[in-house]
C-alpha cells in the first residue's frame, strides 16, 4: 500500500501490515522480521498492552522508533529510546477515573473487577484503587477475574450486599456483558 504525498527528500511512504494477534511472543517476533528483513524505517503498534511491553524490552536493540497508539501501561516508554505512545498512560487514566468518581459523581464506595494477570487491567485497577482510597473512598471488593473465577451471580451477589455505588470495570466486553447481565437479574442498579 503506498501513501501520498511523497517525503520532502522525494522518498515515499510504504505501509507493511504484519498480524502479531496481539500475543506478546508474536509481537517480538514480529518485530525483528520488520526491522530485519523487510527494513521498516518506523513501527506504528495497534496493539494492546502486553504485546507493546514485549517490544518495548526489545526496542532499543534494533534502534527503529516504535509508536504505540492504543497501549497505555506506563512501563512502554520506560527504560528505552524508541517507544512513544500516543494516549494517556494508565498511571493518568486511573488517577483521573479516581477523582471523577469521587469528585464529580460524588460517589463514595466503589467495587472493582479486574484480570490480575493482564498488564492492562491489575496496573489501572491499582492506580484507580490507590488514588481513590487516598481521597477517601473506599473499595467495597476487589474482584480478580480468572479462568478459576466461580460461580459469577454469586459473586455478584455478595458485591451487591456490601452496597457499592459503581463498579469499576477495566476488562474485556465479554465479561462486562456477563456483568451487567447478572446485575440486571438482580435488579440491582449501581453505576458501571
Amino acid at each position: 500500500m503506498l501513501l501520498q504525498p511523497y517525503l520532502q527528500n522525494g522518498d515515499r511512504i510504504e505501509l507493511v501490515v504484519e498480524d502479531n494477534k496481539d500475543d506478546p511472543a508474536l509481537t517480538a517476533k514480529s518485530l525483528k522480521k520488520l526491522v530485519k528483513e523487510v527494513k521498516v524505517s518506523a513501527i506504528i503498534t495497534f496493539s494492546s498492552t502486553s504485546p507493546v511491553l514485549a517490544m518495548a524490552k526489545v526496542a532499543d536493540e534494533y534502534s527503529t522508533p516504535i509508536l504505540a497508539t492504543l497501549a497505555t501501561h506506563p512501563d512502554i516508554t520506560k527504560h528505552n529510546g524508541f517507544v512513544s505512545q500516543l494516549g494517556f498512560d494508565d498511571d493518568f487514566q486511573g488517577t483521573v477515573a479516581a477523582l471523577f468518581v469521587r469528585d464529580e459523581l460524588l460517589i463514595d464506595k466503589v467495587a472493582v473487577f479486574s484480570y490480575p494477570n493482564d498488564a492492562y487491567s491489575s496496573h489501572l485497577t491499582s492506580t484507580f484503587e490507590s488514588k481513590f482510597k487516598s481521597i477517601g473512598g473506599e473499595i467495597t471488593d476487589t474482584i480478580s477475574l480468572t479462568e478459576e473465577t466461580g460461580d459469577l451471580s454469586k459473586i455478584i451477589k455478595n458485591v451487591r450486599d456490601n452496597t457499592p455505588e459503581l463498579l469499576y470495570l477495566p476488562i474485556s466486553a465479554k465479561d462486562l456483558v456477563r456483568i451487567i447481565r447478572e446485575v440486571r437479574k438482580l435488579d440491582w442498579k449501581p453505576e458501571m
